[in-house]
């Protein structure tokens, strides 16, 4: 379990979390929407300590910076702007990052989830020739394929087809029945609906919504707009009105 208490994160004089306490479970995926500057990216980067925040933060009961370092293949973040290298090929990328945090191990399940999303393992093709949403599977099949106990994916859709987010999907859910934690931010509140668990809804540094996907009454995307308190239609509406151009 992810946990939080009265957790501070501050970018200079502008706070961002102000005293955040939130618990994400082991077993689930966790769905984080919130708009723009919400804090999504900063609560994930403090999870793994690339920003300072005070509180008390602990993954599987130790604090978050001994679990890093303990646990090196077990703990991930995925940022939206993935690196690849385009002067490698994608098998060549794949063995790099396995190699990279010593799991040679994994080569198997990563072959077989290149092909799962399309990416032929054995292809000449480099990288620079990859699409960018062709190169942004290749990046997160490692890491998928290492299976860690807590995976923090940030807009991790982006650019992916139709397809390779189904294989996404049943990937994830397949490390969440397995045990870990999965934690997926993104502007899109259909995939969160149908991938994750949980959902968390971020409003001005704080929790504005947590809760079991399944216990909604109403479609995710209109039940993120009433928390931060947005009526779309009337906005639209008047946008359209006779007169507004």
């Amino acid at each position: 379990m992810i946990s939080l208490r009265n957790v501070t994160v501050a970018y200079g004089d502008h706070v961002v979390y102000d005293r955040l306490s939130l618990e994400i479970p082991d077993g689930r995926i966790t769905g984080v929407l919130g708009s723009n500057g919400a804090g999504k990216t900063t609560l994930m980067k403090a999870l793994v300590d690339r920003l300072p925040a005070s509180g008390d933060i602990t993954i599987a009961g130790l604090k978050h910076t001994q679990f890093r370092r303990r646990h090196r293949r077990d703990l991930f973040y995925l940022p939206e702007q993935g690196f690849t290298y385009d002067y490698l090929r994608a098998r060549e990328f794949v063995r790099f990052v396995l190699d990279l945090y010593e799991a040679p191990d994994r080569e198997g399940r990563a072959w077989r989830l290149l092909e799962a999303f399309s990416l032929d393992p054995d292809g000449d093709q480099l990288v620079r020739e990859f699409s960018q949403g062709m190169k942004r599977k290749l990046f997160l099949t490692p890491f998928l394929a290492m299976e860690p106990k807590v995976l923090l994916l940030d807009e991790a859709m982006n650019g992916i087809d139709a397809v390779g987010l189904a294989v996404l999907k049943k990937v994830l859910q397949g490390l969440a029945a397995g045990g870990s934690a999965v934690v997926l931010s993104s502007h899109v509140p259909d995939f969160i609906e149908k991938a994750a668990d949980e959902v968390l809804i971020l409003r001005r540094g704080q929790v504005g919504f947590h809760g079991a996907v399944s216990t909604l009454d109403r479609p995710l995307e209109q039940h993120y707009l009433d928390v931060l308190g947005l009526d779309v239609e009337a906005q639209v509406a008047e946008f359209l009105s006779p007169g507004s151009l």
